[in-house]
């Protein structure tokens, strides 16, 4: 509310400040409320009343139009009524590429979540932005390809090994901490512990070491046959490694020996992943096949068989511990739920080389994924307005509140062509086309008889034309002038 300035006489009089007025001692000066003819607010309240009584009379889950306006209104993955269904990243958002291409072989996401940082074959790291997906930061950090990235549970180091077997601890900030000679062969992965006092690394040097952080001295080895990859449980002292031996081994880190081992696959084991919350552990190879144990039962939950090239990437959503994301060598991207043999989805073509890491947003809204092709790609959740929406999403996420159909499935499709122009949607029709399509649907709606009806003819010519398209008609009677 506004306040205007007022002179005013014992009386409540108000008095003119027209030109010529004098001040007089009588008056005093008070502040009364303006009077204000602002409605937006009133606007404001009426559309969004409207929305939610929509919302409530279709009773939709998420009710979003289609159209890109509506995706400020997507909650996050967590918090969506359609849980898991709508999670899977299919969606391409964007690509980027280094100014020097070379092949991508490790990505992580920045403390923030608002950065992407990579580690390219030439030992460069890149720091991408993760919302505009421009290049903010790149530093020559290893002499080799950068083969593993990963920051610490606190997010205060960044850990990184490459091609020489060499590890390197960095600041959030890029500023180099200090350098292990850890292994004599390529560092394949390396995993921290949940409380982040200690990290394993492996390598193709047929070993797998504990770490202490606080030390940075090796305090345990574990012996196999080139191990290829290695992640720590979530919450637990278990250690799991898949290794060129065909095998999966569970270890104790204070231990040498393996308390046991799975022999799951029949070619190199190239990925092993806990789920986030401990109970499932899924494994790669380059048999194409994917596979869940239970460690409860300690016994193979579910194989997944949709790959024709080996597995080389594996991670699971931070917000669904019973959805994952496999890769492949030949670029392709399958997108799973525990409980079912078949995906949710796949991306047949995501990269035109072998993906060679994956990693998740922690609020799970956005995945990018990085590839032998030199390229960086940013996926996310189908949006309102995308161009496929009921393909990469559940159809009750869009609507058109005035054209709702039923499906013979029972599920409501869209069907807005009014709002189908979104950024993801070819461009809407231009004045010419509008009026030629008004024109064609006038001429539909009407009878058929004035449609196949012909313009009388105007001259003889046009007669003439007309009786010899037509047999049936008669010739026109020509009017003789009589003289006299």
């Amino acid at each position: 509310m506004s306040y205007a300035l007022a002179l005013t006489d014992d009386k409540g009089r108000g008095k003119g400040g027209g030109k010529g007025d004098r001040f007089d001692a009588n008056f005093q000066v008070e502040f009364r409320p303006a009077r204000t003819i602002d409605y937006s607010g009133s606007c404001v309240k009426f559309l969004s009343n409207a929305i939610e009584y929509s919302l409530r009379l279709h009773n939709y889950r998420g009710g979003y139009q289609c159209h890109y306006h509506f995706s400020k209104e997507m909650p996050l993955p967590a918090l969506d009524p359609l849980g898991s269904a709508a999670s899977p990243c299919t969606h391409f958002a964007h690509m980027v590429v280094n100014k020097q291409k070379q092949q991508i072989h490790s990505v992580h996401w920045m403390p923030s979540q608002r950065k992407v940082v990579t580690g390219s074959s030439n030992g460069e790291l890149t720091v991408w932005n993760g919302l505009t997906f421009n290049y903010e930061n790149i530093l020559q950090g290893h002499t080799s390809k950068v083969t593993a990235l990963l920051f610490t549970p606190d997010e205060s180091v960044l850990i990184s090994g490459d091609g020489d077997g060499a590890i390197r601890l960095w600041e959030p900030t890029f500023a180099f901490i200090r350098e292990i000679e850890a292994h004599k062969e390529t560092v394949r992965d390396i995993s921290c512990s949940p409380n982040g006092t200690k990290f394993v690394s492996c390598a193709d040097d047929s070993s797998a070491r504990v770490w202490d952080y606080s030390t940075l001295r090796e305090e345990r080895q574990f012996i196999g046959w080139d191990v290829k990859c290695c992640h720590w449980h979530p919450s637990k002292g278990l250690v799991a490694t898949g290794s060129k031996d065909n095998q999966v081994k569970l270890w104790d880190p204070r231990a040498k020996e393996p308390i046991c081992t799975i022999w799951a696959h029949k070619n190199i084991v190239t990925k092993v992943k806990w789920s986030p919350d401990g109970q499932n552990l899924i494994s790669g190879a380059r048999d194409h096949l994917v596979k869940c144990m239970d460690l409860r039962a300690m016994k193979e939950r579910r194989v997944f068989k949709a790959h024709k090239h080996a597995i080389t990437a594996l991670t699971w959503n931070p917000e669904f511990p019973e959805c994952f994301v496999s890769a492949s060598h030949g670029g392709m991207m399958a997108f799973w739920d525990i409980n079912w043999d078949t995906p949710v989805d796949t991306l047949p073509t995501a990269h035109e080389g072998a993906i060679n890491a994956m990693a998740y947003s922690r609020v799970a809204h956005m995945l990018v994924s990085v590839s032998s092709d030199m390229s960086t790609r940013f996926w996310v959740r189908a949006r309102p307005g995308d161009a496929e929406a009921t393909t990469y999403c559940p159809a009750p996420r869009y609507y058109d509140s005035g054209t709702v159909e039923e499906d013979p499935n029972g599920v409501r499709a869209a069907t807005a062509p009014v709002l189908r122009h979104g950024i993801f949607l070819p461009p809407a029709p231009s004045r010419q086309q509008l009026e030629e399509l008004r024109a064609q649907q006038e001429l539909a709606s009407k009878p058929k008889a004035i449609q196949d009806s012909k313009p009388a003819p105007t001259t003889e010519e046009e007669a003439l034309a007309a009786i010899l398209d037509d047999d049936d008609a008669e010739p026109p009677q020509k009017k003789l002038k009589v003289e006299g």
